[in-house]
This record gives C-alpha cells, structure tokens and sequence, in this order.
C-alpha cells in the first residue's frame, strides 16, 4: 500500500530541481500521481472522515446507558451476562470496550480551584477518634462526639 506523503513533499523535491520522473522513482509512485500534485499547487489534501460502522452491541447501548445508570460499578462481565440473556450474540470485548468507554466518559470529574485571601477561609475535617487519658481509652458516648462531652 502507498504510503502518504505531504502535499509540499512533491513541490519541495520539483523546486529543488527535480525532474517529475526523478521525483516518482525517488518517492516508488507513479509520474501521473507527481504530475497531478505539482500541476495543482493549491491542492490541499482531503481527510476522510470516520465512517461509524454498526455494531452488533447497537440495539443495546440503551440497556447498558440505563444498567450504569443504576450503579456504575457493574462490571462488564456482569452486563456481558444479561445482554447474551437478551439475544446479543457478539464477543466479551465488543462489550468491555464499550463500558469501559461510557465509564470513562462519565468518571471526567472537572475540579474548579477555589482560593481566599490569607485569613478570610478555614477547612475543617470533622471524624471521631479515642482519646487516651492517663494510660486509659476514652470513648465517646454512643451518639455522641468527643466535643460534645
């Protein structure tokens, strides 16, 4: 298969001098393709787009939408399970790529940092923890924080 070269590849090597058929035995392709590249110094070169192909797992991207929905820590062999219950007769990968996509998709946690002047904010991170007093545990009553006591 040919490999693609840029556009400016062709006009760089005419420039420097080289005949179109140095250029296409220097670079293995055909005098029309050079002859079609130089004459049409405008040429941009087209992308193509990626086409979607139609999966097999397509008629249940909704069920696995809503089984994430519920909890998102179902795994994917737990959902490969019941869609082979529902007639699904595609791979094991076919449906780990596709839960491993919608779950990172959802996971992007965008965190927005928050600064304060120096004096002006205070965090505080509240827990419950024994105290030791003179060798001896002390708990908190059930209920109840060590502040409150």
């Amino acid at each position: 298969m040919e490999k693609r070269r840029p556009f400016w590849t062709y006009c760089y090597l005419e420039r420097k001098g080289l005949s179109q058929r140095k250029i296409a035995r220097k670079l293995g392709i055909s005098r029309n393709t050079v002859k079609k590249y130089v004459k049409n110094q405008e040429y941009h070169e087209v992308k193509r787009k990626k086409l979607k192909r139609k999966s097999l797992l397509d008629p249940f991207i909704d069920n696995i939408d809503s089984w994430l929905d519920e909890d998102i820590e179902y795994q994917a062999t737990w959902i490969y399970d019941r869609l082979c219950n529902m007639g699904f007769i595609g791979s094991y990968e076919t449906v780990k790529r596709e839960v491993h996509r919608i779950k990172a998709e959802r996971q992007r946690i965008a965190y927005m940092r928050f600064e304060t002047e120096p004096g002006f904010q205070a965090q505080v991170d509240f827990g419950e923890f024994p105290v030791w007093f003179w060798y001896s545990k002390i708990d908190p009553p059930v209920g109840q924080t060590a502040a409150q006591n």
